[in-house]
């Protein structure tokens, strides 16, 4: 196909329960992506591999955007909460390359391995590490250094 040559084919429901109204589109590699309207009105992006992404109109319970791996499983979903997860099934890790930046206002903190940065649930705690190699600056305004559980110095 040429890069001239583009399709889109709109395909409506034709009263069959297992077919899905569609659109498809076709590109230059003839591997087309095709935008489905489920029964819960979800619209779902999928391509010759699954389902790519998809996006649920209802906005006020559930994820409302999800964006998924080549088997299936999500790697992004956005709830109506606001909440937003990369990797929800903590199959896979989340690497970022390049800078994050984060407000002075708010925080890191991941607490079933340790690891703060700014401050814990008390306010006491910044920096912090843990798990147990063992860091911590400026707990409960002290200055703490510590290897493992061995307290160095405190000021």
């Amino acid at each position: 196909m040429a890069d001239s040559d583009k399709i889109i084919t709109v395909k409506p429901n034709t009263s069959v329960a297992t077919v899905h109204p569609e659109i498809k589109f076709v590109g230059k590699d003839d591997s087309p992506i095709y935008l489905k309207v489920l029964d819960d009105n979800t619209l779902s992006f999928e391509g010759a591999e699954g389902q790519v992404f998809s996006i649920n109109p209802t906005l006020s319970t559930g994820d409302i955007f999800s964006v998924n791996d080549i088997s299936g499983i999500q790697s992004i979903a956005v709830n109506a909460d606001g909440t937003i997860t990369l990797n929800p099934t903590n199959s896979k890790r989340v690497e970022i390359t390049g800078s994050v930046m984060i407000p002075a206002s708010e925080r890191i903190y991941f607490k079933s391995t340790d690891t703060y940065i700014g401050s814990d649930d008390d306010g006491s705690e910044d920096l912090h590490i843990g798990s147990d190699g063992h860091i911590e600056l400026e707990a409960d305004n002290d200055t703490i250094i510590k290897q493992a559980s061995t307290e160095l110095a405190r000021f």
